[in-house]
């Protein structure tokens, strides 16, 4: 039954995949064309952020950990109602690994490898800053750097940080992915970035990025 004051009709077919514990690349790979034909429709574009809490709704068993009992433990509400903050709707568990997606395809599967449910370190840091996930060149460093890619998975240590003993201060370790944020944003003072492949992206890094080059 459709109660016309909580929700409204579209005039496309949609036919959303039916999945089996899909991981975060799995279900957003899944759900980009559908994505993709609402955006071709008529559809009134204000109303995206329905369409995502509706998507969230539906594939709720995925984006929502369970507990062993067959409890829920939900998370916070951004990961399931589509938040106009911009701080904060990266974390939306449908929206936000789609447009991961959508810009970096494979470049990003090696980041989204877990549990729909879990967001991850990549999603914080990079899916939160269109900079980055607008640029498809970065994306495809970012893989390079940090990803094993027969594996799709990440290498390990890439969001370590590193401690001052006599402080305690934490900061990140060189060459890891926070620096890596850090780093973009001097060298896009110099450097069109959106305009340069992964491999003129890669020679603009600085040298404590060169063991991520290489490393297993």
């Amino acid at each position: 039954m459709i109660d016309p004051a909580t929700s409204y009709k579209i005039d496309i077919e949609i036919s959303l995949p039916k999945l089996e514990s899909p991981n975060k690349f799995e279900l957003a790979n899944s759900l980009l064309p559908v994505f993709e034909e609402i955006r071709k429709s008529e559809f009134d574009l204000n109303l995206l952020p329905n369409f995502w809490d509706s998507l969230s709704l539906q594939y709720f068993k995925y984006v929502c950990p369970q507990l062993a009992n067959g409890h829920w433990k939900p998370n916070r509400m951004e990961h399931y109602c589509y938040s106009d903050d911009w701080k904060l709707r990266h974390r939306h568990r449908i929206s936000g690994p789609i447009i991961l997606v959508k810009f970096g395809g494979e470049f990003v599967k090696g980041f989204l490898f877990t549990e729909p449910y879990i967001l991850g370190e990549f999603e914080e840091q990079v899916g939160s800053r269109q900079e980055l996930v607008g640029n498809r060149a970065a994306l495809q460093t970012l893989a390079y750097l940090y990803t094993n890619k027969e594996e799709s998975s990440t290498k390990r240590g890439f969001t370590s940080n590193q401690k001052d003993r006599r402080t305690n201060k934490r900061w990140p370790a060189k060459g890891t992915l926070r620096r890596f944020y850090s780093v973009h944003n001097q060298l896009c003072r110099n450097y069109d970035l959106f305009g340069i492949n992964a491999n003129a992206f890669l020679e603009l890094l600085p040298q404590e990025f060169d063991k991520w080059k290489s490393a297993g």
